[in-house]
């Protein structure tokens, strides 16, 4: 985790000020809170919805965020706010303007083609817990962790079983380029990982904390056609 500093307008209420240091510098960049880490710097302009987005739209003010905050390394739009929507798609509380969903999902989706994450928030409380959250995220060293790839076996109240089908795919899908489905079908095809061991059993159960389960999985599922066959 490394250390990270939230810049706020001070334009934003005095409930949200208190997430950081106060400073001119995200209005620089067209926006209101900056999370400056070792990763570059995250760039947030909050925008009440519908009233402030509305406005911001019809005034210019949204064109000038865009033009600025995708300098950044990390540019989003956070919007506040609980929408409500009439059946026909119609935005409910406009003061006569109409404004459709479908209108804001093309606002969304332009954004996005930018670069520009659109969130949502529902209370300035909640932004609060947001930026917080966000800054905690980004003073991470990495942000992949969902592409992980996940472990082998299915969790029940027993705790983890594992087939030699399922361990065998956990082990494939760490080469280059083979996912799930791929995985599965070369163990099929072989009813192993075609592969083998270059130590003998003996050499590759003085490794630490491998015990006899792990390794009596590991040699019966990488192994050559001979151990498999037990040979002539």
């Amino acid at each position: 985790m490394s250390d990270v500093t939230i810049l706020v307008s001070p334009a934003e209420p005095k409930k949200l000020r208190r997430v950081g240091t106060v400073s001119f510098a995200p209005e620089e960049f067209g926006a209101d809170f900056l999370i400056v880490g070792e990763a570059g710097t995250v760039g947030v302009q909050r925008k009440a919805f519908p009233g402030d987005f509305m406005a911001s739209v019809s005034d210019g003010r949204l064109h000038t965020v865009v033009l600025r905050i995708t300098d950044l390394t990390f540019p989003m739009i956070v919007l506040e706010g609980r929408p409500q929507w009439t059946t026909d798609g119609e935005l409910v509380a406009t003061y006569g303007r109409e404004f459709k969903r479908s209108t804001l999902w093309a606002m969304e989706w332009s954004l996005a083609s930018r670069g520009i994450a659109v969130l949502w928030t529902e209370t300035i409380d909640e932004t609060f817990e947001f930026i917080g959250r966000l800054a905690e995220w980004w003073g991470k060293e990495s942000h992949a962790g969902f592409m992980a790839r996940p472990g082998p076996g299915r969790s029940n109240e027993f705790g983890t079983q594992t087939s030699e089908r399922e361990w065998a795919m956990h082990v494939l899908q760490g080469f280059d380029g083979v996912g799930p489905s791929l995985a599965g079908r070369i163990f099929d095809a072989f009813g192993r990982i075609p592969l083998r061991w270059d130590v003998t059993d003996k050499e590759l159960g003085a490794v630490h904390g491998l015990g006899p389960k792990r390794l009596a999985s590991l040699t019966r599922t990488v192994s050559s056609k001979e151990d498999v066959d037990g040979g002539d």
